[in-house]
Order: C-alpha cells, then structure tokens, then sequence
C-alpha cells in the first residue's frame, strides 16, 4: 500500500527553500532594476552632456 502524504506536509518540507527562493529572486529583480535605473540615467546625462550647448 502506498502511503499518502498530505499536501501540507509536502509545503512543510518545502517551505524554507521556496521561501529562501523568493527571497533571491526579489533581490535579483530589484538589482535588475537598479542597474537599469543607473544605466538610463548615465545616459540621459551623456546625452546632454554631448549635445553641443546653444548660448
């Protein structure tokens, strides 16, 4: 006879690696968008900065 585990107990088992995954994947995604950020507006500036000046 095969025994059945119940689904709580599985996500029990389970639980501090999704959590630990979760976690990873939030910082991941929020450097993602921090180099994103920095990037465009280090190009922005460089952009202003190369377009010649109209006095």
């Amino acid at each position: 006879m095969t025994q059945v585990v119940p689904v709580w107990h599985i996500a029990e088992i389970y639980q501090p690696d999704v959590i630990l995954w979760l976690k990873m994947m939030a910082v991941l995604l929020a450097q993602k968008g921090m180099m994103k950020t920095i990037w465009l507006v280090r190009l922005h500036y460089w952009v202003r900065r190369s377009r010649p000046v109209n006095h």
